[in-house]
């Protein structure tokens, strides 16, 4: 299988480190999942696909910013990429999926557009 399984990491900090200033900058980043477990999630092998700038957290409005990379992932799903095999020497036609969102709760939230607060907030339960 010529595919390539892609994760998608974003969480929020504080670049300053001060906890009395209230700036949030959302990095999101690539991990490629057909590397074995132990290099997936290693630094050199993360692509930084871009950062989200504060003062404020995106909140609801994440995904203004992740139009463009969305864009991008569904071509590569539905259209794919011309790639050529070195070792057996042809052409094909690399696709890339998205298997996975990595993130804390509140980023869930963020990321679904499902509400984590209040009346009926968790994600498994549901309606019960």
């Amino acid at each position: 299988m010529r595919n390539v399984r892609l994760g998608l990491v974003s969480d929020g900090f504080n670049p300053f480190g001060q906890m009395t200033l209230t700036h949030s900058t959302w990095p999101v980043m690539i991990a490629i999942y057909n590397l074995p477990p132990w290099l997936c999630m290693k630094k050199p092998y993360m692509l930084l696909s871009l950062i989200i700038p504060g003062p404020k957290a995106p909140g609801n409005d994440i995904d203004v910013y992740l139009a463009p990379l969305i864009d991008e992932l569904k071509s590569l799903w539905e259209v794919g990429n011309e790639t050529y095999d070195m070792h057996a020497k042809d052409s094909f036609t690399l696709r890339a999926a998205l298997l996975r969102t990595v993130h804390d709760f509140p980023g869930y939230a963020n990321l679904s557009g499902w509400s984590t607060k209040g009346f009926k907030a968790c994600p498994t339960c549901g309606d019960d």
